[in-house]
């Protein structure tokens, strides 16, 4: 019997998931292949990375297509919030949602929303020294990363409570 999957738009996770879905055990991937399978290294490519600039890399938040991680400059006591959109996560949404043909231009413009994002945020920080300060963007085949201040996490609650009070 052969279970029919939909497709995600990520054909490494695509692979992974028909691989998992085996009815034989003994055809199954084993904890080494699995973790060695083409969708993991993927994810761990952007710390490979990130690593050549900074020491005790965290995740500390994340959304639909995008990971927060907090790392410190290496050789330096100061730490940043690196922003990183997966471009092939993005991709792989698009393919719901757009025609083939399509797509590669809506990348193309949400990679250029993401440059704009990044100069209008340093725009901002330059300007109000309330604003998160921007100090870098870089991007890779599979990547868009925005380097910017690491806020306190309690800036957030302390401007959620102002919110409630100015309702």
């Amino acid at each position: 019997m052969k279970i029919k999957i939909n497709k995600t738009g990520n054909e490494e996770l695509d692979d992974l998931i028909k691989k998992l879905l085996v009815k034989e055990p003994s055809n199954r991937l084993s904890w080494d292949e699995y973790f060695n399978h083409p969708f993991f290294k993927i994810r761990t490519n952007i710390l490979d990375i990130l690593s050549k600039d900074f020491d005790n890399i965290e995740l500390i938040g994340q959304g639909a297509y995008s990971l927060v991680y907090k790392g410190k400059i290496k050789n330096k006591n100061e730490l940043r919030a690196i922003k990183v959109m997966d471009l092939k996560k993005i991709k792989s949404i698009f393919m719901n949602l757009y025609d083939e043909e399509e797509i590669e231009g809506h990348l193309k413009s949400c990679i250029e929303g993401f440059e704009k994002e990044y100069e209008n945020m340093k725009i901002c920080s330059e300007n109000n020294a309330n604003s998160v300060k921007c100090y870098d963007y870089f991007k890779t085949e599979n990547y868009f990363v925005i380097i910017m201040e690491l806020c306190d996490s309690n800036l957030d609650q302390l401007l959620m409570e102002r919110i409630e009070k100015k309702k």
